[in-house]
């Protein structure tokens, strides 16, 4: 949506949490959505990917914490040209590559009142654990500049460990323990690195224990380069903070008896192009229609007998799969997802289901006449996208061979 450009630039330009234009953007979302009635699908769910059982919508707060982010990685950058970073680095007293991985303790009582520093350093440090960024004690911790390390370690025993002009405290350990890189190890240590190498063992046995690896963010920072689309990257990373699946997917494995994965998700939803298609799929998956065995359980007047069939009960697998009245249109699909993909068996079965709440609590069952027009229309919407493709799919031509033969 043209939107998030314009959007993406405020949040870039005022790091301050703008909490009542988040709101005021989920309403409108919302609205454009829904604009006949309140939400029947839960606004978190909309927002997942949609590999994820989600139709990725746009999360405003999200892309406000990537935009901060984004901040805290330049802060990492090795000399930047962004004037900017002189600035913040002059009211932070630190070198800012330091400031993101230092203890909060040790740098509230020099932060300024106000200014882009003090924003960006608050929203990070509320973010940095609900979402996985840096949830402990990081290995980006550095060892030069610390507050509570002042010695530091020295020049000489600085190159033992790195090349580099910054220090972190994954670079010194091996094994939880500070060991010198090499054959020779403490060996060949000068009396006086012998002493900083003693130092630096007691400092890091006075941090918290429980060493980790990196984090992805703490791995793009500690890269120290400009990252290729950072926003959405860093928005992406931030979506995955929740790996569970949706609740819809219990529900499914339920009725069907078999895993549903994310794949599964997928491919349902995305089986066809055609937006129409697409949306009766989401609304399927979501539980949008409501079946005669549900409405029983609203309304005491209601029947939860099939309105097709009028024997069996109306369950939602039965309106949608098992009812003999539509057990014509209903295939032997392929076992395998990748050959389901490439086959026309799931263009036909998506263009019959489309068909279904065509005629929602109606006895008249779909015609062969309408499904082979539904059918039509979703073969008119894959030539056109295999048209406007860059390369052309061998498996396009051959997918709709045999309908073509039948059509002709």
């Amino acid at each position: 949506m043209n939107v998030m450009p314009r959007l993406l630039y405020v949040l870039q330009a005022l790091p301050i949490s703008l909490t009542r234009l988040f709101k005021e953007l989920d309403s409108i979302f919302l609205s454009f959505i829904w604009p006949k009635g309140r939400p029947r699908v839960k606004t978190h769910l909309l927002r997942r990917p949609q590999l994820e059982g989600g139709l990725a919508l746009p999360d405003a707060r999200l892309y406000f914490y990537a935009a901060q982010l984004t901040r805290i990685m330049d802060w990492m950058l090795i000399g930047s040209d962004k004037l900017c970073l002189d600035l913040e680095e002059r009211l932070a007293g630190r070198p800012l590559w330091t400031v993101p991985w230092l203890p909060p303790q040790l740098l509230r009582p020099d932060i300024p009142p106000s200014g882009l520093y003090r924003d960006t350093l608050l929203v990070w440090w509320r973010i940095r654990g609900p979402f996985g960024l840096s949830p402990s004690l990081s290995p980006l911790l550095p060892l030069q500049h610390h507050p509570g390390f002042c010695p530091g370690t020295g020049t000489s025993l600085h190159r033992r460990f790195t090349d580099g002009t910054r220090l972190f405290l994954f670079q010194v350990l091996q094994n939880d323990v500070v060991t010198i890189p090499g054959p020779d190890g403490d060996d060949t240590l000068s009396f006086g690195d012998r002493f900083a190498l003693h130092r630096l063992r007691h400092f890091v046995r006075s941090l918290p224990r429980g060493f980790r690896h990196l984090t992805p963010f703490e791995t793009f920072c500690k890269l120290a380069l400009p990252l290729s689309k950072s926003i959405s990257t860093i928005y992406a990373l931030l979506q995955k903070c929740d790996t569970s699946l949706p609740p819809l997917c219990g529900c499914w494995e339920t009725i069907l008896e078999l895993d549903f994965t994310p794949e599964t998700f997928y491919l349902t939803l995305y089986g066809s192009r055609a937006f129409k298609v697409i949306e009766t799929s989401y609304k399927l998956l979501t539980f949008w229609y409501y079946t005669p065995h549900q409405t029983a359980h609203f309304s005491l007047s209601c029947d939860s007998i099939c309105w097709r069939c009028g024997t069996q009960t109306g369950t939602y697998l039965h309106i949608w799969w098992t009812c003999e009245k539509i057990a014509v249109f209903l295939l032997h699909l392929p076992g395998k997802q990748r050959t389901l993909r490439n086959s026309v068996a799931l263009h036909l079965l998506l263009a019959a289901r489309r068909l279904i709440p065509a005629h929602w609590r109606s006895l008249e069952v779909p015609s062969f006449t309408e499904w082979v027009e539904a059918i039509e229309q979703l073969r008119a919407v894959d030539n056109v996208a295999a048209q406007q493709s860059d390369r052309q799919d061998p498996h396009h031509l051959l997918k709709w061979f045999y309908w073509d033969g039948f059509r002709t």
